[in-house]
């Protein structure tokens, strides 16, 4: 998951949406993928607006992924942390989020 933290924003956002690929084709993994994704902000070393867009796609794979979650409290923290986010595309999603998973 070295990908993640890539010089090149595109590689970070790629291997983000490959990680939804493998965890449709692998559940075994969805876990342990997803508890890598919950911590990349605090490692990434990208501009808060590329950190942002990176954002709306881990989110794309928790609501994927929601019903199938052992730990649904980390995803709904995750959920509920980027209601502020920077990129109007990500609170969009934010929101449509909590009101699908009732977390307000």
């Amino acid at each position: 998951m070295a990908c993640l933290y890539d010089v090149k924003f595109l590689t970070a956002i790629f291997c983000i949406r490959n990680c939804k690929k493998i965890i449709r084709k692998s559940p075994v993994f969805r876990e342990r993928i997803l508890a890598r994704l919950y911590e990349h902000e605090f490692k990434s070393g990208y501009t808060p607006k590329q950190e942002a867009l990176l954002q709306f796609d881990i989110l794309d794979i928790i609501d994927d992924n929601y019903a199938a979650l052992a730990d649904r409290k980390k995803a709904d923290a995750y959920i509920l942390s980027k209601k502020d986010s920077v990129s109007p595309k990500t609170r969009k999603l934010v929101r449509v989020l909590i009101k699908k998973y009732s977390l307000a």
